[in-house]
């Protein structure tokens, strides 16, 4: 996957409904996070970061990205 910043790193990704869903790998100690990408119509699409807490998820970071014609 190539990340904002240019590099590329290896994952994966899978299609949940409208979502593009990216799992963090699992690091001892921290929490399990995901990633996931919904489109906001043509121009526009929602970041979403979840850490998982008992059996459901908590967003802890959410970014609204919305392509803006010069």
């Amino acid at each position: 996957m190539w990340t904002s910043n240019g590099a590329v790193n290896p994952g994966d990704a899978a299609i949940e409904g409208d979502a593009i869903r990216f799992p963090q790998p699992r690091v001892e100690g921290r929490p399990r996070m995901r990633t996931s990408g919904t489109r906001q119509g043509a121009d526009a699409f929602k970041a979403v970061r979840e850490r998982r807490e008992g059996e459901g998820r908590k967003e802890v970071l959410v970014v609204d990205y919305r392509w803006v014609p010069r």
